[in-house]
């Protein structure tokens, strides 16, 4: 069970905004100059970014301002609403088909703090910022000249628009889950957790918070995750605590005032109610742990807010209508992504350079290990220590159907087409797909070589969205002894494919 099952859509209705386009179209753009939108959510997810200016962001419980350049992931069923913050913005909001990708299907819950999200993505950043602002192009300019006034703008043009639209936002959908998921940061703070450097407790963690967001109206016990998990309670407790930095209690709760607020905006539902249907044992321990969050009682924060949703109040908002708004849009974006790739090509050249001094370096050095680093480094790593270990490829991510694929098949979201079959091991504890074992640069250069084809990138078009030279990809799938290493790694992850060192035998 989903953790949109737990949700009555029939109460919260009220609340809920529609994709604002029908048909078969994978998302829709608007382009506003934004007075206020109300307390609202959807069904599915919306990346807010500005444009122009400075927008206040109320998201759950938490509130931002975001400037321009800047964007934030909503993800469904989260109450938000946007306003200004005091001079004029231009805000394009991307909306993305549910039939595309719906995060709760894939698993996926994303953080939506703007601040953290460049020191997560890191070199990536720039390309994600570079996805975004061609998925804004495309949209804009497929934009009537009849038709200035057309607020939502599917990019229906041809059918290959539609295609080239549909490889972005997959990639925009790898970077978000590679980098932007919840189990990489703390619920206490605005700053990342340090499981990273941990693939196998990072998914272990995000088991946990899904068995969480699944099940909340429930009576949860460590030893229900535990089970379910297939870890013991004590480990589950500090991982948790470490990972999120609240208690497995508290990490509960939290959630559970979280949808809180859907019922009392939403809803005429007696308080009362809302407590036994959001799974607390009584209105003085809700109310106790709502105020921790909201800092208010429930009854003074539904007076306070239900009518500041789209219930009572309507969007205020201009329309950036006219073509000149619209050319100047396309050259505002068309100027950002010249700046990104001038950032990216002077920290390439950076990269050269230090690449040459660690070459000349290692070349006076007599070192005692032997990593025979073929495509990048990520053929079987042969390590004089004491073990030899050796690479796997697994297949990440989900489908867009979020179903689990133990033939080692996975399906590309929003396409239905088959990811790459993955012969081999089953993988560890909350690892998805399966695991094959790698020997050699060429094993690895198919693997990838599969796994593109079957979201159906060609090299030009995977070149393109991540940046990488078609020459690089080729040499990859070839298998070139020189490929580098670390891109190597990154060209496989954005593919949806994970690299774990495990001990032979």
């Amino acid at each position: 069970m989903l953790e949109e099952n737990n949700i009555n859509f029939g109460l919260v209705k009220p609340l809920l905004k529609a994709f604002p386009v029908s048909g078969e179209v994978p998302a829709a753009l608007s382009y506003l100059a934004i007075e206020e939108y109300p307390l609202h959510t959807q069904l599915h997810m919306e990346v807010v970014y500005v444009a122009k200016g400075s927008l206040s962001v109320k998201v759950g419980v938490s509130d931002y301002i975001l400037h321009a350049g800047e964007f934030a992931i909503i993800n469904p069923l989260e109450l938000h609403g946007l306003y200004a913050a005091g001079e004029p913005n231009q805000v394009c909001i991307l909306e993305i088909n549910q039939g595309f990708y719906a995060p709760c299907k894939a698993e996926n819950i994303f953080v939506s703090a703007y601040a953290l999200y460049e020191d997560a993505a890191g070199k990536d950043f720039f390309q994600i910022k570079n996805l975004l602002h061609k998925i804004f192009a495309l949209h804009l300019s497929s934009r009537s000249g009849e038709r200035p006034d057309v607020l939502h703008l599917p990019a229906s043009v041809t059918e290959d628009m539609v295609q080239y639209e549909k490889i972005l936002l997959r990639s925009l959908i790898n970077y978000f889950e590679l980098h932007f998921t919840h189990e990489y940061f703390l619920f206490s703070d605005d700053k990342e957790n340090t499981l990273r450097d941990s693939a196998l407790q990072a998914n272990r963690l995000k088991s946990i918070l899904l068995y969480f967001y699944e099940n909340f109206p429930q009576k949860i016990q460590l030893q229900d995750v535990a089970d379910v998990t297939f870890t013991n309670r004590y480990s589950i407790s500090r991982l948790v605590k470490s990972g999120v930095g609240v208690t497995f209690s508290e990490l509960l709760q939290h959630i559970r005032v979280e949808k809180s607020e859907l019922y009392l905006l939403g809803t005429q539902m007696p308080v009362s109610q809302i407590v036994y249907e959001l799974g607390f044992s009584s209105y003085r321990y809700f109310s106790l742990h709502f105020k921790k969050v909201f800092h208010m009682a429930p009854a003074a924060y539904r007076k306070k807010f239900t009518r500041e949703t789209i219930r009572y109040k309507n969007v205020t908002a201009a329309l950036p209508t006219t073509l000149g708004d619209v050319e100047g849009a396309l050259a505002l974006f068309s100027a950002e992504r010249a700046a990104t790739a001038g950032e990216k090509c002077a920290s390439l050249e950076k990269k050269r350079c230090t690449a040459l001094e660690r070459e000349e370096c290692a070349a006076s050095m007599d070192d005692e290990r032997s990593v025979s680093a073929g495509s990048g480094g990520c053929e079987q790593v042969n390590v004089r220590l004491s073990r030899q270990e050796t690479v796997c490829a697994d297949g990440r991510a989900d489908g867009a159907d979020g179903q689990d694929f133990p033939s080692g098949k996975a399906q590309a979201a929003g396409n239905g087409s088959e990811r790459a079959e993955l012969p081999g091991e089953d993988p560890p504890n909350g690892i998805k797909g399966r695991l094959m074992k790698i020997n050699h640069a060429e094993e690895l250069g198919r693997a990838i070589k599969r796994q593109r084809k079957a979201l159906h990138y060609t090299q030009a078009h995977l070149a393109e969205v991540t940046g990488f030279s078609v020459t690089f990809i080729s040499d990859v799938e070839r298998g070139k002894p020189t490929a580098e290493f670390g891109e190597t790694i990154r060209l496989a992850n954005f593919l949806g494919l994970d690299l774990f060192i495990g001990e032979r035998g």
